[in-house]
């Protein structure tokens, strides 16, 4: 009986040794992750899930979850949150530069003009994170998701010059309205279907593949942009300017280019197509190439007539 009672109280003694020694452990991991930075405003961020103005730069909180947190205008520079969540947290204002995200979920975020310059957001959940004004410069957004039952993330004048968003994103009906997104990587099958781009600056952005079908680009600078192979069906180009934009293979079929400037070239390209087509005997794909050059290009006319030649030719 004395050695199960002793027995028993060893295990209790054990039991509350192992609970004091992983608590030391997590308490000194934080204060160790801070240690170069502020220790106060990490331990006020996990006790009470709200830091105003805090300093919480290069800390490593991977996997951690702060959903709801309250960290307008903190610094979280460097910070390590991959995997981790910060779901319906106000981020507005916060600064974010070169931090990892990987995975994280922001659905229903408030990042209003937050600072996330080079941040790491690959396959990242944002739906119907608001992420106006913010800047995403540089930012890695491959594979991120945009939307969800929550809804789309908004982009309104968000600054993505130079941003990744290759690969299989998925935009659909994504608002980037006014935003820049100037050299911006979204080739590869980017999916862009219906999405705002209204007054977007697009200049020397990437948009090889995409499919861009239904969205609307009025007044929106494409000069210099590469839309090789992309789906412009029935898109809006409204007063946009195209002034150097690789246009082949590019489908504007139904397109609205009604003071469209720079389309030019790519009435020329679809002559020349033309042409190789007939030498190759392909009378119908000649026409077909013909049938596509807008109504404003120099070309216009001389397809015109090209027309009623192959068609004659060809009866």
């Amino acid at each position: 009986m004395i050695c199960n009672q002793t027995h028993h109280l060893f295990r209790k003694i054990t039991t509350c040794f192992l609970g004091i020694f992983t608590f030391l452990i997590f308490s000194l991991s934080v204060a160790g992750n801070a240690f170069a930075n502020n220790p106060e405003d990490v331990n006020r961020l996990v006790s009470t899930n709200s830091c105003y103005k805090c300093d919480l730069t290069n800390i490593d909180l991977a996997k951690r979850k702060f959903e709801a947190a309250y960290l307008v205008e903190s610094d979280l520079s460097g910070i390590v949150l991959s995997e981790g969540s910060l779901k319906s947290a106000d981020l507005s204002r916060a600064i974010l530069r070169n931090a990892q995200l990987y995975k994280i979920d922001l659905v229903s975020s408030d990042l209003t003009d937050a600072d996330l310059e080079k941040a790491n957001l690959r396959n990242a959940t944002l739906s119907n994170a608001d992420f106006t004004r913010a800047n995403l410069t540089g930012a890695d957004l491959r594979d991120a998701r945009f939307w969800g039952f929550a809804g789309t993330a908004n982009m309104t004048l968000a600054n993505l010059s130079y941003a990744d968003l290759s690969g299989n994103t998925l935009l659909i009906d994504q608002s980037f309205l006014g935003a820049n997104l100037s050299h911006a990587n979204l080739s590869g099958n980017v999916n862009l279907q219906k999405a705002d781009l209204r007054r977007t600056n697009l200049e020397g952005t990437n948009l090889d593949n995409a499919n861009l079908a239904g969205a609307k680009l009025s007044n929106a600078n494409l000069k210099g942009a590469n839309l090789a192979n992309a789906n412009l069906l029935r898109v809006d180009l409204t007063a946009s300017d195209l002034t150097g934009a690789n246009l082949r293979g590019a489908n504007l079929k139904d397109a609205i280019l009604t003071g469209t400037l720079g389309l030019d070239p790519y009435g020329d390209y679809l002559l020349t197509q033309a042409e190789d087509a007939v030498a190759m005997g392909d009378f119908h794909g000649a026409i077909n190439y013909l049938d596509q050059i807008p109504a404003q290009t120099q070309a216009y006319a001389k397809a015109q007539d090209k027309i009623f030649e192959y068609m004659t030719q060809n009866s």
